[in-house]
């Protein structure tokens, strides 16, 4: 069973590509409350609502996926961390997500996202292992779609080099 802490993208491509209930029987899905009730509420204009499979709210509330809040301290240590230009391309949900794995909390997650900036910012956190690309964490479910390129293995990859030399040369950083 994978653990996966997923971003407000990834949900939405899974529920557009018709995988999402799949990846929420095989894998262990937390959903960060930022993104669980504001980010990932996808309006359907075929259904006229947010459709009931990605209704994250409901989701929680009938045990089919688990939500993490990070605290307002917790946000404020990982909004210090960067510089305001870098960190303001960092969605508040992905911000709390960085700063549940930061903390270690929920333990032993991968976090899944397609935004450039999200995965950059977990390399410069020193969390580049905790993250997984939506091609990796699919695949390794025996689940396997054509996806946009932020979303694949390569990409990832990039995004995890370019935070990790962000990282080395103090780029996107706070000053100390």
């Amino acid at each position: 069973m994978k653990l996966l802490l997923l971003d407000a993208n990834v949900i939405i491509k899974a529920h557009k590509l018709g995988i999402w209930e799949l990846l929420i029987e095989k894998a262990e899905i937390i959903v960060p409350s930022i993104i669980a009730r504001d980010e990932a509420l996808f309006y359907s204009t075929e259904e006229g609502q947010i459709p009931t499979s990605i209704n994250l709210p409901l989701l929680i509330e009938i045990n089919k996926i688990k939500e993490a809040t990070a605290t307002p301290e917790e946000l404020d240590y990982i909004q210090g961390k960067f510089d305001r230009e870098f960190v303001q391309h960092i969605h508040a949900g992905e911000r709390e997500a960085l700063a549940l794995l930061l903390v270690g909390r929920p333990p032993g997650y991968y976090f899944c996202s397609g935004d450039a900036k999200a995965i950059q910012a977990a390399a410069m956190l020193r969390l580049g292992e905790q993250i997984i690309s939506m091609e990796k964490a699919i695949k390794s479910l025996g689940l396997e779609k054509k996806l946009d390129f932020w979303f694949s293995e390569d990409f990832c990859k990039k995004q995890l080099d370019i935070g990790n030399k962000n990282f080395i040369q103090g780029r996107g950083l706070a000053k100390r």
